[in-house]
């Protein structure tokens, strides 16, 4: 059994990493510690296989995991497909498997930051890539006007030179 220890803050970001491939179901246990003041008499665990519509749930409610204090652990069945990425998120409830308005206010703003960043990230990713085509097209453009130039002023003198070896073969 691999335990991943993942810290849970109270502005709902949530530190560390880890990775599942497909076939290693029940071995994988995800361990939240809790930080500050956040605690959790149940939880909830929800997965979203890439693709998938609807996310498998895990609750503690169900016999799916265990919350005590700052601890909150889970052991799920099924990660998805291989090569995929699984999305979970982490839902704190109270002694009625009740999810607080402060905490699903936080997790709601949570996930709307997670996507602001995204699309941020998305947006100046595609906007360097923009300004490296834009600087190769420049200097294509001055490479190419370059050669235009030269190859008029070896016109030029191409034509100088017929016009004097014509000028000689006359004499």
């Amino acid at each position: 059994m691999v335990t991943h220890e993942l810290t849970v803050f109270p502005d709902g970001r949530i530190d560390g990493a880890f990775s599942v491939r497909e076939g290693d179901y029940n071995s994988h246990t995800l361990r939240f510690v809790l930080t500050q003041d956040l605690t959790a008499a149940s939880a909830k665990l929800l997965l979203w296989p890439a693709g998938a519509e609807k996310p498998t749930v895990y609750g503690v409610l169900l016999g799916h995991g265990q919350a005590a204090g700052q601890d909150v652990q889970f052991t799920p069945v099924s990660w998805g497909k291989a090569p995929s990425r699984t999305q979970i998120q982490l839902e704190l409830l109270d002694n009625n498997g009740n999810l607080s308005v402060t905490k699903a206010a936080v997790f709601c703003a949570m996930d709307y930051l997670d996507e602001y960043r995204k699309s941020a990230g998305s947006a100046e990713n595609m906007r360097s890539q923009i300004q490296d085509y834009i600087s190769d097209a420049a200097k294509a453009k001055l490479a190419a006007d370059k050669v235009k130039a030269e190859n008029e002023t070896l016109k030029r003198e191409n034509a100088a030179l017929r016009e004097q070896l014509a000028k000689l073969q006359q004499k």
